[in-house]
């Protein structure tokens, strides 16, 4: 899976609620160590009422990972995320930025190119309900970092205030 680049989607807490699997049973350990590129997901979030940022809590705090791993994460995410155009890695899995974005810092709120976006491109919501393409290609942008930190913790915020 690593070789040909197959991303797992590693939905933590639909696995230990439903299949009773986490912790060491739980493969995502095992995936890591091959270097297969992973996706955390909240599966259901209807029904096991947590979001996103619950299953980078429980990455975090179950797998003892640091914040370079959680970016990892984040940035197999958006390379398997079947956007259309260029990616922003030079290789598949090494998150090491394209030429064309070297000399921008990553996390940088003023990036030096924004992705062109086809004249064409409808507006309103995309499949999954998560906008446009033109607002999904402009959110994998290096610009997105700063904004999904700031989501994130607000989220965060927001939950603490309501516990």
């Amino acid at each position: 899976m690593a070789r040909r680049h197959v991303l797992v989607e590693a939905p933590l807490t639909s696995n230990a609620q439903i299949l009773g699997v986490s912790g060491a049973a739980h493969p995502f350990e095992r995936y890591r160590a091959a270097r297969v590129p992973i996706a955390l997901a909240p599966d259901d979030p209807a029904v096991s009422r947590i979001d996103i940022t619950h299953e980078y809590e429980m990455a975090a705090t179950q797998y003892h990972l640091r914040y370079r791993a959680l970016q990892d994460l984040a940035r197999a995410s958006l390379e398997h995320a079947f956007l259309p155009g260029s990616g922003l890695w030079r290789t598949p899995d090494v998150y090491k930025p394209t030429s064309a974005c070297a000399r921008d810092t990553l996390g940088n709120p003023r990036p030096s190119r924004l992705p062109r976006v086809p004249a064409n491109e409808p507006e309103g919501d995309g499949p999954m309900g998560t906008g446009s393409t033109v607002q999904r290609l402009r959110a994998a942008t290096p610009r997105a970092a700063s904004a999904v930190t700031n989501s994130v913790n607000e989220e965060r915020r927001t939950a603490v205030l309501q516990r």
